[in-house]
């Protein structure tokens, strides 16, 4: 404040002590003698009225204070961050209770403690460094540090400090970034995960489409010998033509239906009815289809299946299921071979089906690699059937949404075994 300032507030303050004296005490007319000790009596009394109003006006500063200071404490130690202050050594002189509960212990315990004996050894390089630039500097620095709280555990927090004017001080404020640092190592994980199944859906694609051609380039050659050679043909070759189309066009529905059954599985919007059934009475019908298949090559199809033996499944994707591991074993099983199809109940809960073949079998690596999308693994039949190794993933994706798990044994030349189990009762789908 100038002096022009305070001269005109004293003024002001004259000015209002004397109305108010005029107010209390009216004036009189006093002799000359009398008339100086008025004005003398009237100087202190106005000089009491300036000490009452500032008195007056002192108490109501003094309130305000004690309110601004209640509400910075209370903004102070309720903040959503730590607040602490540091002397040059890094010895804590204050901090609000956000700070004390970061370092997980009383504000009184941790009042000229040394802050990095709570960070992290790994961290206290950096904090030190942060610490000796601040101070130097004279200047607001950032930086990211592990804490370590009560009971050892790792807090990551980010610190950012400033130097007070004396520059005796380091003012630190400390927010704990654990749970942005877990969201972005989620983010991260989940990314990798999407650009994961982005590249085996590419490679996925890519061998559909390779294994698409193949049959369609078999169907469009034979109806291009027809085109040209029909009038040459006798009713023996056209037969002969017309099943190996009939063949070819087989192939390529199947691997289409399994195409569109596994594109709905991926999308969520394949309908899923679990119901109990007898697993006798359903597993007739469903190797009704594949026995065609068997018969060509003078395979048998052996079923070993309790009568009362009862799952709990969706039955449409029960019988894909079924359907794909028995033509997979007749693809892979030279002519004269056997298959079996097996069931048992493993425990209260749960059935254990198996299908066996004396077919060609499978190496280490073909084996652990039959249900991966990433390792995609397939080759052709013993009679040249095209196999793309959609229809066990598609089995995989099947059998764990009805609450089972499938795997598979096998040796080199001997033959193949391929599990899944089901439940044998309603089960809580996760």
């Amino acid at each position: 404040m100038t002096k022009k300032e305070d001269k005109t507030g004293f003024e002001t303050l004259r000015h209002r002590a004397e109305i108010l004296l005029n107010k209390r005490a009216p004036q009189t007319t006093l002799p000359s003698s009398k008339i100086e000790m008025r004005e003398l009596i009237q100087e202190l009394e106005v000089h009491q009225i300036e000490i009452e109003m500032q008195n007056h006006e002192l108490t109501l500063q003094q309130g305000r204070a004690e309110q601004a200071i209640d509400k910075y404490t209370e903004l102070y130690d309720f903040a959503p961050v730590g607040y602490f202050t540091l002397s040059q050594e890094g010895k804590i002189l204050e901090l609000n209770l956000l700070g004390a509960k970061i370092l997980g212990n009383d504000r009184a315990i941790l009042k000229h403690k040394h802050f990095v004996s709570f960070v992290s050894p790994n961290s206290q390089p950096i904090f030190n460094h942060f610490l000796q630039e601040i101070f130097q500097s004279q200047k607001k620095a950032n930086c990211e540090i592990a804490l370590l709280a009560k009971g050892g555990n790792e807090v990551f927090v980010q610190a950012s400090g400033v130097v007070t004017e004396n520059g005796k001080e380091c003012l630190l404020t400390v927010s704990d970034i654990s749970a942005f640092d877990k969201i972005q190592k989620e983010l991260e994980f989940k990314n990798a995960q999407l650009n994961r199944a982005i590249a085996e859906k590419d490679k996925f694609f890519s061998i559909i489409a390779h294994d698409l051609r193949g049959p369609f380039n078999g169907f469009l050659g034979l109806t291009q010998l027809m085109v040209e050679d029909l009038p040459t043909l006798d009713m023996v070759q056209i037969q002969h033509m017309a099943s190996l189309m009939r063949n070819s066009a087989k192939n390529v529905f199947s691997l289409i239906e399994n195409l569109l059954e596994w594109s709905r599985m991926q999308r969520g919007i394949t309908r899923f009815s679990p119901e109990t059934i007898n697993l006798s009475e359903k597993i007739e019908n469903l190797t009704g289809s594949v026995k065609e298949m068997a018969t060509k090559k003078q395979t048998e199809i052996a079923l070993k299946i309790p009568t009362d033996l009862i799952v709990f499944v969706d039955l449409n994707m029960f019988s894909s299921t079924i359907r794909n591991l028995l033509s997979n074993a007749v693809k892979f099983t030279p002519h004269g071979g056997k298959i079996t199809l097996s069931a048992k109940a493993v425990d209260a809960s749960a059935v254990e089906i198996s299908v066996s073949d004396s077919g060609i079998g499978m190496d280490k690596f073909f084996l652990e690699n039959l249900f991966k999308m990433d390792n995609f693994v397939n080759r052709s039949g013993t009679d040249g059937e095209p196999s793309t190794g959609l229809g066990l993933l598609l089995c995989k994706e099947f059998v764990e949404k009805n609450g089972g798990k499938i795997w598979a044994e096998s040796v080199e030349k001997e033959g193949s075994t391929f599990y899944f189990t089901c439940p044998m009762r309603d089960f809580q789908i996760k």
